[in-house]
Formats: C-alpha cells, structure tokens, sequence
C-alpha cells in the first residue's frame, strides 16, 4: 500500500518517493509509490495535480487500496522521483472542503440537516442538503459559517479506536466500523472525511453561498470558498460596474435603473401592440371592401400570421387566406369564423407539396410555392 502523506500533513506540497510500477495505458501511464502526497479523486472533490520528475500528474485514481497517478510520460521503475503538487490547486480544495464541513454542520445544528451529496469541481462547488430551507435561513447558516472561519478556530485529525467510536456524535454518509477518520472543526462540527483540510478555519476566508435550489425534497446550495470567493466578487463586480456605465447611474442603483430601463421598454411594446393592431383592423377591413378572401404580406413576423388570420375571419365572416412569403416558401394561416378549413388546407397541399395543421376553425403550414400559384391553385379547388 502506498503510504498517504497526505493523511499526516495536509501541507506537504513537495516529497520524494520510489517507483514501484510504471505501465502505458493509451497515451498516459499508471505510476504507482511507495508514497505520495497527491490526493486522489475521492471524497467528492477532484485529485491534486503537479508533477513527478519531468512527468506532468493529469489524475490520481484509488483503486481498491491502490493508488495510481495519471501521468504524460513514463517513470523508471524503482527511481527515485521528486513529486511537487500544484499548489493553487491543493489550497483551493482544502479552503473549499473545509468551509463545506463549517456549512454542513451549522446547518445540521440549526435546522437538523444531514448533507446528503457534495461535488467540488473545477468550476462549481455544490452542497446537498436533505431539508428545504429558505431564503433567510441560507442566509443565517452562511452568517454562523463565517464567523467560524473568522474565529479561526482549530482543525484537528482523530483517529478513533473501535471502542471510542461509538461514543461520538459525528456526521458520516456510511456506517463505519473501523478505520475511521474523523475532521474536527472545534464547536462546528466532526465528521468522517478522507481528504486534507486546513490546520484552522481563518484559511479558508471567506464562505459564499452563490445561489440555492430546491432539489429532490432538500436544498442544493452553490458555494465559492476562499479564492473562488474572491473571484466570484470580481466578476460580478465588473459586471455590475458595466451595467452602472452602461444606464449612466451610480452602481448601487444599478437594479433601480435596470427596472426603469424594462418599464420603459415594455410601454414601448405596448405602444407598438397598438400600432400592430390598428394597422391590423386597417387592412383587415380594406379586404372586407375589395371583397376579396385572402390577403399578401411582406412586413410583419411569422408569428402574427395567426391575429391576422383569426381576426379577419372575424371582420370577413368568412374564410381567410393569410400569406407571407419567404423567399421559395410562403407561410399561410387559413381561417373560418366556423366550420372546417383543413380538409381545403389539405386539398392545398396536396397539389402543392404543403404541409401544416391546426383545428378545426385555423390551419396554419408552410407550401413551396410563390403567391400566384399559390392563388391560382386556390382559385382551383
């Protein structure tokens, strides 16, 4: 077994190792140590990256009890190698993994939660909780999570024995028998975990929660802890600094001005309905005195062929052929103000090659064909 270095000193960022095995799979290779301080994919977050020698580490895999990194190029068998990680990479997981600990139990000491899922990725970090909560107690439990961290309270390992186990309140996912390690954040919580965490809560910074969702009869909470945290602030800063220069207000008034901004643009689409509509009865009603049956547009948006088609049935008391055409193809609404048009849409697209439905009183469909044949075909049937 490989010894985890990890396990003793969370802060261990460089070490040197023997070379037990070194074989290709694909493009990679599959180096197993002696011992390692990479972590592995397990505990819901990601592996620690970095490099072996000239070898760039792309994962760390726990098979069984075996652990194998992921490596671009290959090491000599029983080498010495000198392993360094990635140290933005391991300090964002621990700050991350040790806030999720902080939040999950604040939560389960305040509402009775039991966190039931957890995924820290390279780009979102997501907390699953068993209880719905809402608005104000996500924001109560976000307050107590960073007064933890802020107290800088101690972070400890324990390694319970067989015969203490059973006499500890901690928070596990599975029932544990042996083996156990448990994470203690004094006076927050204490729970069975695998990966590194940090020696006290001020390293983690600060905790977030960027937004929440109801999610299989719980909550599922986004957080960004510490850099991610930090970066988080910046984007939305710059955004909000954008929107500012953009409405020419100052940035807290940002959401005042945004709302003035949608009033004012949901008059103007009134105002426009309006417009439409008259235009609308115009035409409709300049039909109605050509006494013709069908009507040829060139201007409006396929989506209002249908008012067009409906209303002038209406004002026609009659059938109404509605087109629009489109390069090769012309768009149609067909209408009664009773009875059934579909069996005259149907004869329309069998000597033309339409296709279309509807109900009874309204079909609408598409028919490549130009106006005039169209109307000549029609005039036919």
């Amino acid at each position: 077994m490989t010894e985890k270095l990890y396990d003793a000193d969370p802060h261990l960022l460089e070490f040197s190792a023997t070379v037990l095995s070194c074989y290709a799979e694909g493009e990679h290779y599959r180096v197993i140590l002696d011992r390692t301080a990479f972590f592995p994919c397990e505990g819901g977050q990601g592996a620690d990256h970095g490099t072996l020698g000239a070898a760039n580490v792309l994962d760390v895999l726990l098979e069984g009890d075996t652990l194998i990194h992921l490596t671009d190029a290959p090491l000599e068998p029983s080498a010495e190698v000198e392993g360094r990680l990635d140290v933005a990479r391991r300090r964002r997981m621990m700050q991350t993994h040790t806030a999720e600990h902080i939040l999950s139990g604040v939560c389960h000491t305040l509402y009775g939660t039991q966190n039931v899922g957890f995924h820290l990725g390279d780009s979102e970090v997501t907390l699953d909780l068993d209880l719905p909560l809402s608005e104000e107690e996500v924001a109560a439990a976000e307050e107590a999570a960073n007064r933890a961290i802020w107290e800088n309270r101690p972070v400890r390992v324990l390694y319970p024995t067989p015969e203490e186990l059973p006499l500890l309140d901690y928070r596990a996912k599975l029932d544990l028998k042996e083996g156990v390690r448990l994470v203690e954040i004094e006076g927050v919580d204490l729970c069975a975990c695998c990966a590194p965490h940090v020696d006290r809560t001020g390293e983690c910074g600060l905790l977030k929660v960027t937004g929440y969702m109801h999610y299989k009869g719980g909550v599922r909470l986004h957080i960004a802890v510490g850099c991610d945290a930090l970066a988080d602030h910046r984007e939305k800063q710059a955004t909000v600094h954008a929107a500012s220069f953009a409405l020419s207000v100052p940035e807290r008034e940002v959401t005042a001005g945004l709302l003035r901004l949608m009033e004012a643009a949901a008059e103007e689409r009134r105002a426009h309905a309006a417009t439409r509509a008259t235009l609308r009865r115009e035409r409709l009603l300049a039909v109605r005195a050509r006494g013709e049956g069908h009507l040829v547009l060139t201007d409006i948006a396929p989506s209002e062929l249908r008012a067009y088609a409906e209303e002038g049935a209406e004002v026609l008391s009659a059938t109404i052929l509605v087109l629009l055409p489109e390069g090769e193809v012309t768009r149609y609404a067909l209408a009664a103000p009773s009875g059934d048009v579909r069996p005259l849409s149907a004869s329309l697209h069998t000597a033309l090659g339409g296709r279309g439905g509807g109900k009874p009183t309204l079909v609408q469909g598409s028919i490549p064909a130009g106006v005039e044949a169209i109307l000549a075909a029609l005039e036919g049937l």
